[in-house]
């Protein structure tokens, strides 16, 4: 039996009666699945309006992608879970192209980054109202296939070390028989399988907020503190617990923020602030640190009349020549000073001489 059987005899043992289930109406997760299909459709307007006002072809078409991977395909998104195992045996196979997202209905290679990129879901979240088993891994094949084998080349080198021991790794090389993976279990028990106090938790909080690091970077540091998730559960159990954690974000730099997607208050006043003093979205983006489509992705959020700025073309040489413009057959704008030319032509000449 393969992974993906075992994974859907599990999930048939769970899964609840269609009277049992919670209904979507009322459930936070398809309240937000549907307001993010609403935002997606509307953006689609401003997008064309971007497209047609375009200063070149180039820029026309990268505006024209990411548009494209933006769109909510028709009869997206969906709001209710799988009821079958057919159901899920079918979008578990997915196609060569990978498997499509359930919120806007677009195929990717990996429809778990694209989830947490684009639309800010948690893919546990998303496998778990969809009624998918935790097991399955939202790639597609080839992809997975690809993890395999760059994985197995390392292991194979001798360059990864499991768990940080060579012995760990020599047993990986040897492909593990059942006597060794017994000793590698004994040998891999990790420092994070106890139990913790609320003040193991609290630590991570005043950890980020001292030493200005992110979550993963404190856990990552300190090997005896719990893991991530442990701390996402505990955190989230209470609200004091997840306004204590939020206030010791806040005090990070905007990279850090970015880095682990919580960009508050604070980060929308100062680009609101940029923006209103006539910056590009390409200064802004130097002087925050974030990137430049997350930037202007935040704007027309916050600033209904937003519109992007775009630097105007440059006319003269560093040297104060004027520029001689043209457009070639693609439509891109060319600028270039003649005399600039002819001079670096005479000292090319001049040195092979």
């Amino acid at each position: 039996m393969s992974r993906n059987q075992k994974s859907i005899t599990a999930w048939s043992k769970q899964i609840k009666p269609a009277d049992q289930r919670e209904a979507s109406d009322a459930h936070p997760f398809w309240n937000l699945v549907i307001r993010l299909g609403n935002e997606l459709r509307s953006r689609q307007g401003e997008f064309e309006n971007l497209i047609s006002g375009a200063s070149s072809a180039q820029e026309a078409k990268n505006l024209k992608k990411r548009m494209n991977r933006r769109i909510v395909r028709e009869g997206y998104p969906k709001i209710t879970p799988f009821e079958s195992i057919d159901q899920v045996e079918r979008y578990m196979k997915g196609s060569s192209d990978g498997h499509t997202c359930l919120i806007c209905g677009n195929t990717y290679r990996a429809v778990g980054i694209h989830l947490a990129k684009l639309h800010g879901v948690d893919p546990v979240e998303y496998l778990d109202n969809y009624g998918l088993p935790r097991t399955f891994g939202l790639a597609c094949e080839e992809t997975k296939q690809l993890h395999r084998e760059a994985l197995s080349e390392t292991v194979n080198s001798g360059k990864w070390q499991m768990m940080g021991t060579p012995e760990q790794a020599k047993l990986a090389r040897k492909g593990r028989s059942k006597a060794s993976e017994t000793q590698y279990k004994n040998k891999a028990t990790s420092k994070r399988n106890t139990k913790f106090s609320d003040a193991d938790f609290f630590k991570i909080i005043a950890l980020i907020k001292e030493n200005g690091m992110t979550a993963t970077e404190v856990l990552d540091a300190n090997a005896e503190l719990p893991s991530y998730s442990r701390f996402r559960k505990w955190k989230a159990q209470e609200a004091s617990r997840q306004l204590a954690f939020e206030q010791a974000i806040d005090g990070l730099s905007f990279v850090k923020q970015a880095r682990m997607n919580m960009l508050g208050k604070r980060y929308d006043d100062e680009i609101v602030r940029l923006r209103k003093l006539g910056k590009t979205i390409d200064e802004i983006s130097e002087v925050v640190g974030v990137d430049r489509v997350s930037i202007n992705t935040r704007l027309k959020k916050l600033i209904p009349d937003h519109k992007q700025l775009i630097p105007t073309p440059k006319t003269h040489c560093p040297k104060g020549h004027e520029y001689t413009v043209h457009t070639d057959e693609k439509g891109h704008r060319i600028a270039r000073c003649k005399k600039c030319d002819a001079e670096k032509k005479r000292s090319l000449s001049s040195s092979k001489k």
